[in-house]
């Protein structure tokens, strides 16, 4: 488990061992590590996106909605033959 108490770039080398069932030491390269820690959002910030999150789904349902003349009930507006 990883904390971290300010944001900022944390930069740290890291190195792995292993000893196998012979016993022989195993060893890695050291390699350099670079994080980069922001500030986590509020609990209002994340609400606020849930809530945009939800509104957008919420959209894209509703335009799906087919609109055929039967659903229309009584609103239909008639055709009209066009005169030449």
């Amino acid at each position: 488990s990883w904390g971290f108490s300010a944001p900022g770039i944390y930069t740290f080398d890291m190195k792995a061992s292993y000893t196998d069932s012979s016993f022989v030491a195993l060893e890695s390269a050291t390699e350099t590590y670079t994080f980069n820690v922001i500030p986590e959002p509020s609990s209002s910030t994340m609400l606020l996106i849930g809530l945009v999150g939800w509104v957008a789904t919420r959209k894209r349902v509703v335009l799906k909605e087919e609109i055929t003349p039967s659903s229309l009930g009584r609103w239909v507006m008639p055709s009209f033959a066009q005169s030449r």
